[in-house]
């Protein structure tokens, strides 16, 4: 009991700063601060910057919750703040596999995950099916309408097995991805005319 109290007693005299949540949320709040001033600094000091927010979002630091970082990655990449690097980013639905290339509302408005031909390619949210087409060297599409008025759009398929005019509910197969070099699944999400960046809606 003696040798306990000493380290009862410091525990209890610890900085508020420095206790376990208070240091969390801290550390949060130093994280969205680093990546607004990193969009600000030049050359190796903004991507060193950069590489420390890469390092606490993805969850290299143990001691910093994984709830905490997956959701600090969904706010910073809403904001504008942060893009996670293509080759950390693994998502597991509509299609299983590697983030290939990622958002841009201006030059690619969706996002690119890579596949094996002839993989099954589910819907991600549930709704109507409103268009079945092909795109020149990209394959078929499919675009789906969620009753929350999202519109998503999934090309590079070989073949469907819904029909226009379909219910699909999340999860549903909706076709198998084609054959093409590198084999991968374009998918946009669209709120009428302003494309969504899709990866904060995908499970991983």
């Amino acid at each position: 009991m003696a040798q306990g109290w000493p380290r009862r007693r410091y525990r209890e005299r610890r900085p508020w700063w420095r206790r376990p949540p208070q240091k969390q949320v801290l550390a949060a709040i130093a994280l969205v601060l680093l990546a607004w001033l990193s969009t600000f600094l030049p050359g190796q000091m903004g991507l060193r910057c950069r590489s420390w927010i890469d390092q606490w979002v993805l969850g290299d630091y143990p001691r910093f919750p994984q709830q905490w970082s997956e959701s600090l990655a969904v706010v910073l990449a809403r904001w504008g703040l942060w893009e996670p690097p293509a080759e950390a980013v693994m998502v597991s639905a509509p299609l299983s596999g590697q983030l290939l290339r990622p958002f841009h509302p201006a030059e690619h408005p969706g996002v690119d995950i890579a596949g094996n031909a002839g993989e099954p390619v589910t819907c991600l949210f549930a709704g109507q099916v409103i268009e079945i087409g092909e795109r020149l060297e990209e394959g078929t599409l499919v675009k789906v309408e969620s009753p929350g008025g999202l519109v998503v759009l999934y090309c590079g398929l070989e073949s469907t097995v819904v029909a226009l005019g379909d219910e699909v509910a999340a999860g549903e197969l909706l076709g198998y991805l084609a054959a093409r070099e590198p084999a991968h699944l374009h998918l946009e999400v669209w709120r009428g005319l302003t494309p969504l960046d899709p990866l904060p809606l995908l499970p991983r």
